[in-house]
């Protein structure tokens, strides 16, 4: 019953039905540019973090192979250094027993008996061959204990290589998803 009851759409605009639809178009065509441009941006991510894992990848086995030949060549260099000092045992061995057919060989021409040269003989000989024997089996030790030292270290190269590309693989992983994510709320945003 009020003077308002007839003139109320005065105060409002017409419904303007063509620019919903516009609107409509349009906020339509943002949400595609926006869907479009994180698509884009997502392949890039992925590419870029593929390429960064294969990297990762390549430095791993890289770097495996340089502990590898670095491995073999220290594994050569003591058996090198060990195969010659088997040969110098070897040759103080031969000396050892050359000095004493030169020892029994100058007792008998003075005149010893031969059952003394022949009692001596076995004590030098048991002599030489005690210390070759002791020598050999230092030598040995030594080449077995630096053997092993150096697997060891070799080894832990290897872990230590592959820790580290786990570490990074995962960083990656972990920023690639966040960033994935973040993205993903960005457009889901903006499509708001």
């Amino acid at each position: 019953g009020s003077s308002w009851a007839d003139d109320w759409q005065k105060f409002f605009d017409p419904y303007d039905i063509r620019g919903e639809e516009m609107a409509t178009r349009q906020a339509g065509v943002d949400v595609g540019q926006l869907e479009e441009a994180w698509g884009q941006k997502q392949e890039q991510l992925q590419e870029a973090w593929g390429l960064k894992g294969a990297q990762l990848g390549e430095t791993l086995a890289l770097g495996r192979e340089q502990q590898g030949e670095a491995w073999r060549g220290q594994r050569a260099e003591l058996g090198g250094q060990w195969g010659a000092q088997q040969q110098q045992l070897g040759t103080g061995a031969r000396r050892g027993f050359q000095d004493v057919e030169r020892m029994i060989s100058g007792m008998t021409q003075r005149g010893r008996g031969l059952g003394f040269g022949e009692q001596r003989r076995r004590q030098a000989e048991a002599e030489v061959s005690g210390a070759y024997k002791s020598s050999f089996g230092l030598g040995q030790s030594a080449y077995e204990r630096a053997l092993g030292e150096g697997r060891s270290r070799y080894k832990q190269g290897l872990k230590a290589g592959t820790s580290a590309y786990e570490q990074a693989m995962g960083a990656g992983e972990m920023a690639l998803g966040q960033a994935l994510e973040t993205g993903q709320l960005g457009v889901q945003q903006a499509t708001t």
